[in-house]
């Protein structure tokens, strides 16, 4: 973006719009780096919740600007924002409609457009797609293997701060639920298979379930669940069906719970 050009003066508008979210989210995630370190679970559940909290704050705001600017420079970089690294494409595709055709039709637009289709092919209630990809031993293990439990599917890598501060929510989770029929699938974009196999044992991610095509960006698992960055999640039933996307932290607990009560 051209400083000076009119596209960044409309973003300059938008940082404005949008500062006090902006601000509240930098914030929270320092505290979630601290607590992280400090390895503070209550912190983390607290952090996480906020955080959950000001992101909606985020996405309504977002939605409401597109409303308004439906033929903005930037509509489709701020409908990027709206939709986050988990599209709901069932979410995403009004809103996405409603923007201009002529920035629709633009390579982001047309890209977007392409991202919305799989999103919904992998939205709540459907069968999640099929992968197979080899563990640390060059084992191939499959998604459909995990028939008859809940599986996290959980897309990290070594490389990933952001992944490596979420871990211990996701060993937490596992510990609490695995005797009742939940567990893990670690699938890495990593590039290294040392770097990826040292991040498991540094993170104490003790469930034996990790596979990766070592591929990074390139894995097939990217245009297949449609990520767009990580951490990304997946909770997938004991038939396969996806019961959600993009659960962390507290929120993650929370789901697993609910799906645990309905099942008494």
């Amino acid at each position: 973006m051209i400083k000076g050009s009119a596209a960044h003066d409309e973003y300059l508008k938008w940082q404005d719009y949008m500062k006090e979210e902006s601000e509240l989210s930098a914030q929270l995630n320092k505290q979630y780096i601290a607590y992280a370190k400090a390895k503070d679970a209550e912190g983390l559940k607290k952090t996480s919740a906020e955080l959950a909290q000001v992101t909606e704050r985020k996405k309504a705001k977002n939605k409401q600007y597109l409303s308004e600017h439906r033929s903005s420079l930037i509509s489709m970089f701020v409908f990027k924002q709206f939709t986050g690294y988990d599209i709901d494409g069932d979410v995403a595709e009004p809103v996405f409609m409603a923007i201009d055709e002529r920035i629709r039709n633009k390579p982001l637009g047309i890209e977007m457009a392409e991202k919305i289709s799989i999103a919904k092919r992998t939205g709540l209630g459907k069968i999640a797609p099929e992968f197979t990809q080899n563990d640390t031993l060059g084992l191939p293990v499959s998604l459909s293997s995990f028939r008859g439990k809940y599986v996290l599917i959980d897309f990290w890598a070594s490389w990933c701060m952001p992944c490596r501060q979420e871990n211990p929510n996701v060993v937490r989770t596992f510990n609490k639920y695995k005797d009742r029929g939940f567990t893990v699938l670690s699938v890495s974009l990593d590039t290294d298979f040392t770097k990826w196999e040292s991040a498991i044992v540094q993170d104490g991610l003790i469930w034996d379930n990790h596979v990766s095509d070592l591929k990074g960006w390139e894995s097939q698992v990217v245009p297949l669940f449609a990520i767009q960055g990580i951490p990304f999640t997946m909770l997938i039933d004991p038939n396969g069906g996806i019961l959600g996307t993009g659960l962390r932290g507290a929120e993650l607990e929370q789901a697993i719970e609910e799906y645990y009560t309905r099942k008494k």
